[in-house]
């Protein structure tokens, strides 16, 4: 049975994805290999599938998985080929940021897998933890939480409460927490992951970096540098022993570290290791790879800091251009970096400038998240920032407006 899993974190994401929110999803195989029996076409279309996946390429992972969906609906309505197909494709829709598409494959999945293996089978654990993966990213925190909370009760239930698998369930829960800036829950939630994986693990286990890169961001978040430091550098040994010095993992670890460091202003260690991060992405991943333009983009960042607007610019563009090309003019990561232009071109009083990159990130979000997400409320008051400076008062202030109503119903929909 094939088991294709996406942490609500998006794998191993947490801080080393820091700049975007591009997600890069987990594939776990649990319980055999890929292969069924006597069905080598549809073997082939998801190993296709999965493997453009991993190389950034969501436009051939979908072409290979819709052919793979197809060819399972012949084996039956309720053969795990099938929710295995609807799985898959789901995770490349989720990334590519069309989450009706990809919540309507999960609850297919699952409803095929609650009738094959009952309520509490391992296979359902992962749909649960992939529809809550589409809930978080639209900030239905509460729905997310629900079915985070049922799969982690049935690994425990079948595996046993110290099993690795029980630790991958705690981090999607965890991210939940963190995500609402409730740290003190998310802390503890991280720690008892890792403390499982301390135990059930190898030392230089990649699961291991993961809970160590998980506990540092939150650390982060409550200003611990120093502990924070101090596990991204952990994390970063783990991966370089377990995975060598040139692994995307290694990548995404030093990524992080350098992340930390522009916060604590040590600008000259953070363009190093970013440097160092996207030379790696480079040549692992090529050119368009969707984790070379968070690197250019975390550079851009670095350079706007520190006054190089040109440098910046040049950057932010090539971004864009990877992500529009491999993710679609309208994905959310596509929105992020224009954003992140339109902030560059607000520091230098090119309000004019900056006012349609920030309209278009707007746009994108309001239709990738909908027109109530807290992303939206952000870009909203964005753009009325700029087209105050641009001289048009009353229009700004009634999208500050909607953002304060926005931000204020969310508040009330995840208190409850």
């Amino acid at each position: 049975m094939l088991i294709i899993v996406e942490s609500c974190g998006g794998g191993l994401v947490n801080f080393r994805n820091l700049s975007t929110s591009l997600l890069v999803a987990i594939l776990v195989l649990l319980g055999g290999d890929l292969c069924f029996a006597n069905t080598p076409d549809w073997d082939n279309l998801m190993k296709n599938g999965m493997s453009a996946f991993k190389l950034g390429d969501y436009v051939g992972a979908e072409k290979s998985l819709q052919i793979a969906v197809q060819q399972a609906e012949k084996f039956g309505p309720e053969d795990d080929r099938l929710a295995s197909s609807l799985n898959a494709l789901g995770v490349v829709y989720r990334n590519e940021g069309k989450f009706a598409q990809a919540e309507q494959l999960y609850r297919r999945s699952l409803q095929i897998r609650e009738h094959s293996f009952g309520p509490n089978g391992l296979s359902v654990a992962e749909c649960l933890n992939n529809l809550a993966v589409v809930y978080k990213e639209q900030g239905k925190y509460a729905e997310a939480e629900t079915f985070c909370k049922r799969a982690v009760n049935i690994v425990e239930g079948q595996r046993g409460q110290d099993d690795p698998a029980v630790a991958a369930g705690l981090n999607s829960l965890a991210l939940l927490y963190k995500v609402q800036d409730k740290y003190a829950e998310a802390e503890r939630i991280y720690n008892h992951a890792l403390q499982i994986r301390e135990k059930a693990l190898s030392p230089n286990d990649p699961d291991l970096a993961q809970s160590l890169n998980n506990l540092a961001e939150v650390y982060v978040e409550e200003k611990r540098y120093v502990d924070a430091e101090r596990f991204f550098k952990r994390a970063l040994s783990i991966d370089e022993k377990s995975s060598g010095p040139h692994h995307p993992y290694v990548a995404t670890d030093l990524n992080n570290l350098a992340a930390l460091y522009c916060l604590q202003h040590k600008n000259a260690q953070a363009e190093s290791l970013y440097k160092r991060s996207l030379r790696i992405r480079e040549e692992q991943l090529g050119p368009n790879h969707p984790d070379i333009a968070e690197s250019l983009n975390n550079l851009a960042a670095l350079y706007a800091q520190e006054g190089k607007n040109k440098e910046a610019k040049e950057l932010y563009l090539q971004s864009l251009k990877i992500q529009e090309k491999v993710l679609g003019a309208d994905h959310r990561s596509v929105a992020v970096t224009l954003s992140n232009l339109a902030q560059l071109y607000m520091q230098q009083g090119k309000y004019a400038d900056a006012e349609p990159l920030s309209k278009r990130a707007l746009q994108i979000r309001e239709k990738v998240l909908g027109p109530n997400s807290p992303r939206v409320a952000a870009s909203l008051r964005e753009y009325a920032c700029i087209i105050r400076k641009n001289g048009r008062e009353a229009a700004a202030s009634k999208l500050d407006k909607r953002a304060n109503s926005i931000l204020a119903t969310w508040k009330k929909t995840n208190q409850k």
